[in-house]
């Protein structure tokens, strides 16, 4: 038989304590120890909080086995975060944080990073704020919490635009579902209205105010330049989905220093080739997608962007093997017309045609005819639209063809 003292660590997670056998009788000595670090003395220290089996045998071989539990709930320390209250503005220097501590062996001291002592702090900002708690038995805790900013107003300007011959600079600061002020400021400028197009040389201010009294002012300097910077490129504006689409940059040399072709990153875009001069694509879905040239003339830029609409074929579609064209004519009569016009096609041989009227603007299908087997057609269409430009898609098996409608009153 023996007995085994416990000495319990001081502080949580500490490693002070200790466990020591004593009283060892019984059997036929002399006796073993065995500690589960190896050790063989009546004494181990530098404990943590856990369990420990000890093993004491005689010289005959008889084993006797203890465990004893070091503890460490007492003169524990936990920290919470108590009440707090966010800064009234984002980056502002009111808000404040309270710390809730419960301590098993009081009294006991608080240091904040900010080196404050009390449990509140207060005028401060947004931030990480940490602190530690020393009790009676000197037993430190530490904790970090967040105090965090209200959402900030919603503006960001350039610091700086420059402007090629005949640029503007187009600005709308409205946040929709808001009841923000918006005003700006500059050369012979003073506005309430959230938009503003900026031509002329100067630093213009534009501020905004919420109905807290909140406030983010942000100025941009525009910059006028004597050059003159274009960005332009061809693209048919309606495809399939499937077919390689061809994007030809033709912008002339002498307004642009570079080119970049804009994509967005979606799955449903393949790029083929993305060279200065041209690009490939293949559109995987139907859709309609926006797509952008962006030209660079110095620190000018300019951005073209237009809209492709792709759409899954009718036909089967199959390469022609002639020597011209599949489809020899396409043509409206007459062309403006008030709404009231024919089609006439001509193809090199019999097969199904489909035609779709779309707004050229919006890019949404007005009507759609399909006849069927026929070298040559000679198609009515009538629609009741506003008075606009047109798109008219011819679509064959063996090739498509586009063509502008324009109906005036």
């Amino acid at each position: 038989a023996y007995s085994v003292a416990v000495k319990n660590v001081t502080c949580l997670n500490w490693t002070d304590g200790a466990l020591t056998l004593s009283d060892i009788s019984g059997g036929a000595s002399p006796y073993a120890i065995a500690w589960p670090d190896g050790s063989s003395g009546t004494q181990i220290t530098n404990l943590a909080q856990g369990s420990y089996e000890v093993k004491v045998s005689d010289r005959q071989g008889c084993v006797v086995s203890k465990t004893a539990n070091v503890k460490d709930t007492l003169n524990g320390i936990t920290l919470e975060q108590g009440t707090y209250k966010m800064p009234h503005c984002f980056g502002d220097a009111n808000g404040s944080l309270g710390l809730k501590a419960i301590v098993e062996s009081p009294p006991y001291t608080v240091l904040w990073n900010t080196g404050s002592t009390d449990t509140l702090l207060s005028n401060i900002k947004a931030g990480v704020y940490t602190v530690q708690v020393l009790n009676s038995k000197n037993c430190l805790k530490e904790a970090s919490f967040n105090l965090y900013n209200p959402e900030p107003i919603p503006l960001e300007l350039e610091a700086d635009r420059y402007l090629c011959n005949g640029q503007v600079a187009d600005y709308d600061l409205l946040v929709k579902d808001s009841t923000y002020q918006y005003h700006w400021t500059g050369p012979d400028v003073s506005s309430t209205d959230s938009k503003i197009t900026l031509s002329e040389s100067g630093t213009y201010t534009a501020s905004i105010n919420d109905s807290k009294g909140c406030s983010r002012t942000e100025s941009v300097t525009i910059h006028r330049v004597e050059s003159s910077i274009a960005s332009n490129f061809v693209v048919a504006s309606q495809v399939f989905t499937g077919d390689e689409v061809f994007l030809v940059n033709i912008t002339r040399d002498e307004y642009t220093d570079t080119c970049m072709w804009q994509f967005s990153n979606d799955p449903n875009i393949e790029v083929v080739l993305n060279s200065y001069e041209l690009a490939t694509l293949v559109f995987k879905r139907a859709g309609t997608y926006k797509i952008g040239l962006t030209s660079h003339l110095g620190n000018c830029v300019r951005v073209l962007e237009k809209d492709i609409i792709v759409v899954d074929p009718t036909f089967d579609h199959k390469p022609y093997s002639g020597a011209t064209s599949f489809i020899k004519d396409f043509e409206i009569r007459p062309n403006p017309n008030d709404g009231h016009f024919e089609v006439k096609i001509s193809l090199q041989e019999e097969t199904s045609v489909k035609l779709r009227l779309l707004d050229f603007y919006s890019k949404s299908d007005i009507v759609e005819v399909q006849q069927y087997d026929q070298k040559d057609y000679l198609i009515p269409m009538e629609v009741s639209v506003a008075p606009s430009t047109y798109i008219l898609f011819l679509e064959t098996q063996y090739g498509t063809r586009i063509t502008k409608v324009i109906i005036m009153q």
